[in-house]
């Protein structure tokens, strides 16, 4: 039987898709998380100087079908870019990172060759293709890194070259004068710069804290330096107690300035106390007096623990009273009639039949203070300073 007639039947081979899994791999002992110690500035690891993370884009298949191998397939025309400040760059373009061509499984290699900043974290952004050989479709591979700084340091430590508390003792103490130290350390690093600042307070009569001002009219016993790390305490015009606190700032990224004050913020305080020792005197003058006699020059000499106070008027209230006998056995003591360590005394009113003597009293003198008005306002200068008495 001879066939006459022919046709063709096409049939197609239909293909199950191919599973794909994809990744970043970090190649090698250097990790994608740096840290930075802010005492030291140190990062670890330290990308810049020749130890860069590297980045491996990695692409691996499985044909449910068995017609391809299954396992790791080179990516083709890989791309990196990064976004830097929300900013999307391009990798290639930029001499901090090494996008190396590479073939096979390690084709799109990036060398990252840059640190990172604590606080700007870069996103990195690859792109690439594979085609499957079956059908010749090709399939996009986008994937995304992140790398990160973490900030480390040892605990901020504020150190003031004062103990908590001094004493002054106005008739010894001849510097009168006191500079206060600041410094802030992290660990045993000490920080300079614009990067710390110092806030010194004052606590008000009522109990309350302020920041210490050359424009706060109450300040005139104490000031701060330019440089805002040292205060002076002029102790002959503080009263009979200070109490001043310190806070050190500390902005490892900028100007501390503007860093505000938290309950984590260091702190140190301390106080400045007026002591008065106690005095004991020694009266020189003749014990009896004849009746010719109209004056008499007595002298007071002052001691301490630590002897004779020279010149004791300067720093000692010492005042004259007298007393005079009366026929009834009273004494009447008078109002106070000289002044002074060396004075003159008249016995013009001493008492001839009935005797007499004279008082001598003394102690420091008082601290000086603000002038106030009889309304409770301050006396000012024509500049604006303070008047103390």
């Amino acid at each position: 039987m001879a066939f006459l007639y022919s046709t063709e039947v096409q049939a197609g081979i239909v293909y199950s898709p191919v599973d794909m899994t994809s990744g970043i791999a970090v190649v090698g002992t250097v990790a994608p998380i740096q840290q930075f110690d802010i005492a030291s500035g140190i990062y670890t690891p330290d990308y810049a100087t020749g130890t860069p993370v590297t980045l491996q884009p990695w692409l691996e298949i499985k044909d449910p079908d068995g017609i391809l191998p299954g396992g790791k397939v080179e990516i083709a025309n890989p791309q990196w870019k990064v976004i830097e400040d929300g900013v999307v760059k391009t990798a290639s373009n930029l001499t901090q990172y090494d996008a190396t061509t590479g073939s096979g499984v390690t084709a799109g290699r990036l060398l990252v060759k840059r640190n990172i900043d604590p606080e700007k974290p870069l996103t990195m952004l690859f792109h690439g293709e594979w085609a499957d050989p079956r059908t010749g479709e090709v399939h996009e591979i986008q994937l995304s890194q992140l790398l990160t700084c973490e900030a480390v340091s040892a605990p901020l430590k504020l150190v003031l070259d004062m103990p908590q508390m001094i004493r002054y003792d106005p008739i010894r103490d001849t510097v009168t004068k006191r500079k206060i130290k600041a410094q802030l350390f992290t660990g045993i690093q000490e920080i300079t710069g614009v990067n710390r600042a110092f806030i010194w307070q004052k606590r008000d009569k009522g109990g309350d804290w302020h920041n210490i001002s050359a424009t706060e009219i109450m300040d005139y016993d104490v000031s701060v330096n330019a440089a805002g790390d040292e205060l002076t305490i002029d102790c002959s015009l503080m009263g009979e107690r200070i109490d001043i606190r310190c806070y050190g700032l500390y902005n490892p990224y900028g100007a501390a300035s503007g860093i505000a004050i938290t309950d984590k913020t260091p702190c140190e305080q301390f106080a400045a106390i007026r002591t008065v020792p106690r005095l004991r005197a020694v009266e020189l003058c003749h014990r009896q007096l004849k009746k010719n006699v109209r004056k008499v020059y007595p002298e007071l000499r002052i001691y301490d623990s630590k002897g004779e106070i020279p010149n004791p008027d300067t720093v000692c209230e010492i005042r004259w009273k007298r007393s005079t006998g009366n026929a009834s056995g009273t004494v009447t003591k008078s109002a106070v009639v000289a002044y002074g360590s060396k004075p003159t005394l008249s016995t013009d009113n001493l008492a001839v039949s009935y005797g007499g003597k004279f008082i001598a009293e003394y102690g420091p003198k008082e601290p000086l203070r603000a002038l106030k008005t009889a309304d409770g306002k301050i006396l000012t200068t024509a500049d604006g300073k303070v008047l103390v008495g």
